[in-house]
Formats: structure tokens, C-alpha cells, sequence
């Protein structure tokens, strides 16, 4: 599918899905919606799955995710 609003409304939706069974995959899916807005939103949503099912995993993904450290206090529910 062509880069395009309907592509990034596909993969947010896919994501949903896929984030409670693989964080991992959800977290580089996520990666692949081009507008930033929602690419974070997705980012953020999929990379708590992920850390609750992988907290070391989960750590190197965001080290180089490129999002905030407001981004990963999201992630992780601290403060």
C-alpha cells in the first residue's frame, strides 16, 4: 500500500491488535506511520504493551525510537 493517510489509519489500526500479543512488531509497525502526530500516539500506545511484556527489550527499542523522555515516562507509567 502507498504511503498515504488511508496507509497510516491501516497500520494504527493494525497495531491495536498485534500490541498485546507482540510489542515488539507493534513498536516497528508503529515506526512505519508517517504522520508524526499519530506515528507517536502509536509509538507510545505500542511500546507500553511492549514494555509490560518485555521491560529490557522494551528499553533498547526506545533508546533509539527518537522519541521524548516525556515519550518514556508514558511508556512506562513513571514519573
Amino acid at each position: 500500500m502507498p504511503q498515504s493517510s488511508d496507509r497510516n489509519q491501516a497500520i494504527n489500526g493494525f497495531i491495536r491488535g498485534l500490541a498485546g500479543h507482540d510489542g515488539a512488531t507493534a513498536v516497528d509497525w508503529a515506526a512505519e506511520i508517517t504522520q508524526p502526530a499519530m506515528r507517536e500516539a502509536a509509538m507510545v500506545r505500542a511500546g507500553k504493551q511492549f514494555y509490560r511484556q518485555d521491560q529490557q527489550g522494551a528499553t533498547a527499542w526506545f533508546q533509539s525510537s527518537g522519541l521524548s523522555a516525556k515519550a518514556w515516562e508514558q511508556v512506562t507509567g513513571s514519573r
